[in-house]
């Protein structure tokens, strides 16, 4: 039960600690941390898992090749935690990656979101 913000000013997927955790985990090792830039890499070569997020009752399923960021020799996966209090009052903050890979529209007059 966790509140998603759909957010054209933010550029990545942000999550709270947890649940980047558990994604990291899926990863087998295939990410490090850089704690010079903040960011989760991973060398351009490797092959990492399918990434869904489940919105509304809807899965919304993400490749590697959607949620990495080339640079230079590595690349960046562009889900990065923030700290939110609890587990239970955390908020994703669903950003630019997310908007790139579905088409979204802003009703603000029934408001509501919708995606395709």
């Amino acid at each position: 039960n966790t509140l998603a913000i759909i957010d054209t000013g933010t550029t990545l997927i942000v999550l709270d600690s947890t649940t980047l955790s558990s994604i990291v985990k899926q990863m087998n090792g295939l990410v490090q941390y850089n704690s010079r830039d903040g960011f989760y890499e991973t060398p351009c070569s490797s092959t990492l898992p399918d990434v869904t997020f489940t919105l509304g009752g809807v899965d919304f399923a993400f490749t590697a090749e959607d949620y990495l960021i080339p640079v230079d020799t590595t690349e960046t996966v562009s889900f990065q935690a923030y700290s939110a209090g609890s587990q239970q009052d955390s908020t994703w903050i669903m950003g630019d990656v997310f908007i790139a890979k579905y088409y979204t529209v802003f009703d603000v007059g029934n408001s509501r979101v919708g995606f395709a």
